[in-house]
């Protein structure tokens, strides 16, 4: 074989081997607010983070969950309505942050808007207590679900706009609940519908519209959207399991998993989704992936081998649109947020320029020679 072909075969391989196509990432951990465990819900495209993570209490015991925005390589305690837990699930390239906190002398969730170092009480609608906030767009558009009765056996999801909090309907059921807006408005959740069963729903121009699901389940759960209008979520199978799915141009595509269940929590305006998934058999086990390019990656493996010894990676929750990640994982027996963040160059990208620079190289041998 002569050194031509012998390079371009090595191209061929490289290019075909979907091990050395893989995307590459360095992982930042996030830290804890003085605890063992924080965990990562969203990250915006100006790489601001939001979360959950635990304090340390004066007498050294771990406190009750407190909401973090990461920012500038700091996380900061965004401090709560005075009660016992909050967390933060979103914010926007302002800087604005929305969640669900608990009031000092109330075991009821509120949705909240944390703006310029104030958290606002979002209220809820009708006779509710509770209300949960759960996406934001860059407009200031806050949208979630709130109970809409004492008893808590009705909800609503909402919009909250011009210091008001809209409720959407639902499906015919008797609860629907908001999982996020895109920067057109378009929201997506999930409702019950009049026969009982759980399906994924896009509201748009007034009209709230079902996604249907995989097969005959009849269940469905939409997670999020991109400005696209591509939308992710789950779905439960035919099969018994439950995967992730893509919704775009009137179809709903199922996505697969690695191994048994699989859940989508994210998509960017790339296409790019980010998830977990999990065996089957060992619900309480997790592990996150991303999915690129028709093929889903489990996230772990695409640590270097020294950062896949220290963490295991367990559920990837938000994807901006320059491709950092953000979720949770294992790390020395706690639970840490962490941050992804792509290689600049793939292992293919500099094998094939190594090939091609050993093309070069022995064609000007070969000239000297002649």
């Amino acid at each position: 074989m002569t050194i031509y072909k012998l390079v371009f075969a090595i191209a061929a391989a490289i290019i075909s081997n979907s091990a050395f196509s893989a995307i590459a990432y360095q992982i930042t951990d996030l830290g804890t607010l003085g605890g063992t465990s924080s965990r990562a819900y969203g990250i915006n495209n100006i790489g601001d983070i939001v979360g959950r993570s635990r304090p340390i209490n004066a007498d050294g015991t771990n406190g009750t969950r407190s909401a973090f925005l990461y920012t500038n390589g700091r996380m900061l305690d965004l401090g709560n309505f005075g009660g016992s837990n909050t967390v933060a699930r979103a914010s926007n390239f302002h800087r604005q942050v929305v969640g669900y906190s608990r009031p000092t002398d109330s075991k009821e969730y509120k949705a909240f808007l944390y703006d310029k170092g104030e958290m606002k009480n979002l209220g809820t609608l009708a006779n509710g207590k509770y209300s949960y906030a759960y996406g934001i767009n860059d407009k200031g558009q806050v949208v979630g679900h709130s109970h809409t009765n004492e008893s808590g056996t009705t909800s609503e999801a909402f919009i909250y706009e011009n210091g008001a909090m809209k409720g959407l309907g639902t499906l015919g059921g008797n609860s629907s609940g908001a999982f996020d807006i895109n920067e057109d408005g378009t929201i997506v959740g999930s409702s019950t519908l009049a026969t009982g069963d759980t399906q994924g729903f896009v509201y748009k121009d007034g009209k709230m519209t079902s996604l249907g699901s995989l097969g005959s389940s009849g269940f469905s759960e939409a997670r999020a959207i991109n400005d696209l209008g591509q939308i992710v979520g789950n779905s439960l199978t035919d099969s018994g399991h439950y995967h992730a799915f893509l919704y775009e141009d009137g179809g709903i595509q199922d996505l697969g998993s690695i191994e048994g269940d699989s859940f989508a929590y994210d998509v960017n305006n790339k296409g790019q989704i980010v998830g977990g998934y999990r065996s089957h058999l060992l619900e309480g086990s997790g592990n996150a992936y991303l999915y690129s390019d028709g093929e889903m990656l489990d996230l772990t493996s695409l640590l270097n081998p020294s950062e896949q010894d220290r963490w295991s990676l367990t559920a990837a929750y938000g994807i901006n649109d320059i491709g950092q990640v953000v979720g949770w994982g294992t790390l020395a027996g706690e639970t840490h947020a962490y941050l992804l963040t792509a290689v600049p160059l793939p292992p293919a990208f500099v094998l094939l320029t190594l090939a091609f620079a050993l093309l070069g190289f022995t064609g000007n041998q070969s000239g000297r020679k002649n």
